[in-house]
């Protein structure tokens, strides 16, 4: 097994017994059903955003596309990992989640459709897709996703204008990158902070 891997492994390792402290989750609100749909959601918007945020650093890789899995392998287990997690602590958050997942996705295949008639190249169905599986993996991860876009803008803009071998695509590539990092990230937070919501009791 090479180095890179072992650390990796190990460092998911520790994402998952963080995540998954027995103490915390003595009074666990969800099931199988719940704790495998959250690794499933998680899975698929980590991956997506492992996707894009390896967009800049894969196109300097001696095998881009090694390092695009590699990339999207990473992002869909930590997410998976955190969404295992939601899902099995609190079933309530795994709802809003998919809500909001499958609010972005629809998002995501209006915005390609209405595009499509402005871009000259060749487009088609999944390309389409592709935009409304973006706006799904967004979607799962608002929060985390808009603060690191919107990070990831503001520093691709101010390299771009500083740095005179930079471009414009530069600075997009490193928007992608905020985006990866801060969707992902979005999913950790809301892993570490889901508490299992207990049925209230009256007493009088």
């Amino acid at each position: 097994m090479r180095p890179y891997t072992t650390k990796v492994l190990l460092v998911l390792t520790c994402c998952t017994m963080m995540m998954f402290n027995p103490a915390r989750l003595a009074g666990q609100d969800g099931n199988v059903w719940t704790t495998l749909g959250g690794a499933a959601l998680g899975a698929y918007s980590g991956g997506v955003f492992g996707t894009l945020g390896g967009v800049m650093p894969c196109g300097y890789a001696l095998r881009p596309a090694a390092c695009s899995r590699t990339w999207a392998f990473s992002g869909g287990v930590i997410a998976g990992i955190a969404g295992a997690r939601i899902g099995y602590v609190n079933r309530a958050e795994l709802g809003n989640l998919a809500k909001t997942a499958a609010i972005g996705l629809g998002a995501g295949v209006v915005l390609g459709t209405a595009i499509a008639p402005f871009i000259k190249q060749q487009y088609g169905v999944m390309d389409v897709l592709a935009i409304g599986l973006i706006g799904g993996a967004v979607g799962a991860s608002p929060v985390g996703a808009a603060i690191g876009f919107g990070t990831g803008l503001v520093g691709g803009t101010l390299l771009w204008l500083v740095v005179d071998e930079a471009t414009s695509q530069d600075a997009l590539q490193t928007a992608l990158l905020g985006l990866a990092v801060g969707g992902i990230s979005g999913w950790a937070a809301n892993a570490l902070q889901a508490e299992v919501v207990l049925p209230m009791s009256v007493s009088f």
